[in-house]
């Protein structure tokens, strides 16, 4: 998970390496940097946290951090004087860095079979509902609760857990299946 997360973000990672390195020349103490901590959280973080894929969502918010600790890196600091390190020259390495990424990296949209699996997939839900009605149970897509208008009973990926603690409302959603 973080080998494919840091192969999707490296640019902005090698922005913060090198901001960071330029700090450390300038003798700014790059280490006492707060938004560093906010990046180095989230990689510690999301292996702890990955569910399923959700390791990326927990992920995500070391992207902007690194973008507001390279700009904070390489900003004016105390002590030296305005315009030591260009404000507008560092926000335009930001943007051109965030335009490479976007430019280099597709946008994941559903593909011919990915819509006929989906077609297929809920054409079964609608039909079981309407030859052997409803309730549902469906751990993913939670879409599917969509289609037959039902109130979504469960999050995918953390019910089956909770359900074997029989933490409150888990008897509830059964009950209500059964």
């Amino acid at each position: 998970m973080l080998a494919f997360f840091v192969s999707r973000t490296w640019g902005v990672l090698a922005a913060l390496v090198l901001a960071f390195s330029v700090a450390a020349w300038r003798r700014a103490a790059p280490w006492r940097e707060p938004a560093l901590l906010l990046v180095a959280g989230a990689f510690l973080l999301a292996p702890a946290m990955e569910k399923q894929g959700g390791g990326w969502n927990y992920l995500l918010p070391a992207v902007p951090a690194a973008a507001i600790a390279v700009g904070r890196l390489l900003g004016d600091r105390e002590g030296e004087p305005p315009g030591a390190a260009r404000p507008g020259l560092v926000s335009a390495l930001i943007a051109a860095l965030a335009l490479a990424i976007a430019a280099t990296r597709p946008f994941p949209l559903p593909t011919p079979a990915d819509r006929a699996a989906a077609a297929v997939l809920y054409d079964f839900v609608r039909s079981f509902v309407r030859d052997h009605g409803g309730p549902i149970l469906v751990s993913r897509p939670d879409l599917a609760y969509f289609l037959v208008h039902q109130q979504v009973e469960i999050e995918g990926t953390s019910y089956a857990h909770l359900a074997a603690r029989h933490l409150p409302g888990t008897d509830g959603a059964l009950a209500r299946l059964r």
